[in-house]
């Protein structure tokens, strides 16, 4: 309680500044006014996954031998695409190259385990 009333003679002495415009003021007092988060608080930074993927976009290579061939040529019957690999590779790669032309998406789990044994 007696935090708050702290807080707020801060607050009341920032207003009566005449060295700093209101704008600034509304930016400390904001600063000031924040609250401590409780829980999971994630860091705005940027991963090192997420800076490779910046510079080095995954290129989806295409095995002939493990091909879903549909046996109509007609449009209303869409090809269908399995794509094995780390699923943020292969979904940053899906943005550049296949934007609103997906569907579906079904990422198959378990994740993350440092095994290749995709079947």
């Amino acid at each position: 309680m007696a935090e708050n009333k702290d807080r707020q003679k801060l607050i009341d002495r920032i207003k009566g500044l005449d060295a700093i415009n209101n704008e600034d003021k509304s930016a400390i007092i904001e600063l000031i006014s924040e609250n401590t988060k409780y829980g999971l608080v994630w860091e705005n930074k940027v991963e090192d996954i997420e800076q490779m993927l910046k510079d080095k976009l995954p290129i989806i290579v295409e095995d002939t031998k493990k091909r879903i061939i549909n046996d109509t040529n007609n449009e209303k019957y869409p090809n269908h695409v399995i794509i094995e690999g780390d699923n943020l590779h292969a979904l940053t790669t899906l943005c550049y190259t296949h934007e609103g032309k997906i569907d579906v998406i079904y990422i198959d789990p378990p994740y993350n385990r440092g095994e290749d044994d995709f079947v």
